[in-house]
C-alpha cells in the first residue's frame, strides 16, 4: 500500500511593516536545506500491511530506502509520535533496518550532515541509527547515556556524556561534519565538537538507517524523519529544522 501525503510546511513568525505591509513571513520546509540528498518523512513510504517496504527520499535525488527484498528487515508503521498526529517508522533492534545500496552524494560526503526527529527507546549497546559504508555514523551509545556523531572513522566519534540524554525522549538530533570537525546538536544546542581530517568515504557506497549498512548494531528507535544534507547544516538552517520539528512533532 502506497502512502504518500501533501507537503506541510511550518510558517515561520515574521514582523511586518508599519500598517501591515511588507512581505509575508517566509514559509520554510526541509526542501528548502542546502545540497539535501536524502528526507525521509514517515507519511510517505511503500507498505504491506504495517511493514515498511521502501521509504521514498522525497528530496527528488531518488536516495530511496528499502529492505532489500527480504520480510524480516521491515520496521512497523504507525501513528502518534510523541503522542501526537503524526506517523513514524519503529525500529526493533534486532532485525530491522532500511538502506540505499549505492546511496548517490553527488560528490564525495565532506561535509556532511545527518538529522533525525525521533524517539529513545531500549539501548543495550552501540545502536546505529544512521549509517554510511560502516564510515559515517549517527550512533546512540550506552557507555555515554546519549548519541554520537563520527564522520571518515567509525573509531573517531564525539558525543557526551549521560547529560546528553535528552528529555523527553522525543527529540531533534544533528550531526555535522564539516571536513574537519564533528558537531553535535540537539536542536539547536551543540552539544559536543571534535576534530576530524578524515578523508570522505566515496561516493555510491550502501547507507542504512537502523543498523551498519551490513546489517549488524541494530537501533531500536522511532524515526518520524530523517534528513540527510551534503552539507554542513548552517545556523540559521538548524534554527528553521528546529522551529519545524517543534511545530508538526511538538520537539
Amino acid at each position: 500500500m502506497a502512502r504518500s501525503l501533501g507537503l506541510s510546511r511550518v510558517r515561520l513568525s515574521g514582523r511586518r511593516g508599519i500598517g501591515g505591509g511588507g512581505p509575508a513571513p517566509a514559509e520554510w520546509a526541509p526542501s528548502d536545506l542546502t545540497n539535501l540528498r536524502g528526507w525521509y518523512r514517515a507519511d510517505d513510504l511503500v507498505t504491506t500491511g504495517s511493514a515498511v517496504t521502501t521509504w521514498t527520499d522525497k528530496s527528488g535525488v531518488g536516495n530511496n530506502l528499502t529492505d532489500g527484498g527480504v520480510a524480516g528487515r521491515r520496521p512497523t508503521l504507525a501513528s502518534g509520535f510523541n503522542g501526537g498526529s503524526q506517523p513514524y517508522v519503529s525500529f526493533n533492534g534486532s532485525s530491522n533496518w532500511l538502506s540505499g545500496a549505492t546511496f548517490s552524494w553527488g560528490a564525495t560526503a565532506s561535509p556532511c550532515t545527518y538529522a533525525v526527529i525521533g524517539t529513545y527507546q531500549t539501548y543495550v549497546a552501540s545502536e546505529n541509527w544512521i549509517s554510511y559504508n560502516f564510515t559515517n555514523v549517527l550512533r546512540y551509545r550506552s557507555s555515554i547515556g546519549g548519541m554520537q556523531f563520527g564522520a571518515g572513522n567509525p573509531q573517531n566519534l564525539t558525543g557526551g556524556d549521560s547529560s546528553d540524554t535528552p528529555s523527553p525522549a522525543s527529540f531533534l538530533v544533528m550531526g555535522v561534519w564539516t571536513g574537519s570537525a564533528n558537531f553535535l546538536y540537539y536542536g539547536t544546542t551543540q552539544k559536543n565538537t571534535g576534530a576530524n581530517t578524515n578523508a570522505a568515504p566515496a561516493d555510491g557506497a550502501a547507507l542504512a538507517v537502523g543498523a551498519t549498512s551490513g546489517g549488524a548494531a541494530f537501533a531500536e528507535f522511532q524515526a518520524a524523519e530523517i534528513i540527510i544534507m551534503r552539507a554542513a547544516i548552517t545556523a540559521d538552517e538548524r534554527t528553521s529544522l528546529a522551529a519545524y520539528a517543534a511545530s508538526r512533532y511538538g520537539v
